[in-house]
């Protein structure tokens, strides 16, 4: 009986031991630069394409340019975007931004939206998270 709850013991410290090396390995990654070539593809597969994009992801992020794309092509540029972020207030369902500063920012044009069929009504309506912005900085 002894001999089992010792390698249940083993086990499950090893598991934990797996999880956080796993953690504080992914969270060097992502500060990288294939981490960071990784966040600017997942941002351009939702319609934001990120060039120069430099820092920390948990922390202080600098972009040579942002470009926020509909089917039209680019309706927001902002060039040398520079912002820092608290990333554990994602866990509040709060993007907390306490700076941000860019040397441009560009609206071309209103987003084009697409058309929602008439038949279809959204079950519930869309609620974006609260964003906290405590500092912005014009240069």
């Amino acid at each position: 009986m002894l001999r089992v709850l010792k390698w249940c013991g083993v086990t499950v410290l090893a598991l934990v031991v797996l999880i956080a090396v796993a953690l504080i390995g992914g969270r060097y990654w992502l500060a990288s630069d294939s981490g960071r070539d990784f966040i600017a593809n997942q941002a351009e597969a939702a319609g934001v394409r990120i060039a120069g994009l430099d820092g920390d992801p948990f922390g202080a992020l600098a972009a040579a340019k942002i470009e926020v794309q509909d089917p039209e092509g680019a309706w927001l540029t902002v060039e040398n975007a520079k912002f820092q972020w608290r990333p554990m207030a994602l866990f509040s369902r709060t993007i907390l931004i306490e700076n941000l500063a860019a040397d441009r920012v560009t609206v071309a044009r209103q987003p084009a939206s697409d058309p929602a069929p008439a038949d279809t009504a959204p079950s519930e309506p869309f609620e974006p998270p609260p964003i906290s912005v405590l500092s912005l900085i014009h240069i």
